[in-house]
């Protein structure tokens, strides 16, 4: 008697979230997670046809998470939008930090305001 084996393979695409919503028109997808950085960074090419449904417009400040295997790697906020495009079509390339960027932004100079300074 032969056993058959089981073989499943994981989706190996990433995936982008935007405000909880899958979107899938993205072109380039980049993470950066790195020791020497203390919040990990992203950026991502999208490629948009007419017409922009409302729910499919990134903004600042929308929460993103995105997915390798559909695990989880980062989870940020679109920080800077660029654009360009044409009558028919719009590119944009959005970029951010995961959260750890708010940790970053909120911590205390280490030498203070010079008032304080005695």
């Amino acid at each position: 008697m032969t056993a058959k084996k089981s073989h499943v393979t994981p989706d190996p695409k990433a995936k982008l979230f935007i405000e909880g919503h899958l979107f899938e028109h993205w072109t380039s997808l980049e993470v950066g997670l790195d020791l020497s950085n203390l919040a990990g960074i992203f950026r991502a090419e999208l490629a948009m046809s007419f017409p922009i449904k409302a729910q499919e417009k990134p903004v600042l400040g929308a929460a993103i998470e995105i997915q390798i295997m559909n695990k989880p790697v980062l989870r940020g906020w679109i920080e800077a939008i660029n654009s360009s495009g044409d009558a028919n079509s719009l590119q944009l390339t959005i970029s951010g930090r995961d959260k750890a960027g708010d940790i970053v932004d909120c911590t205390a100079q280490p030498e203070g305001p010079a008032a304080l300074i005695v």
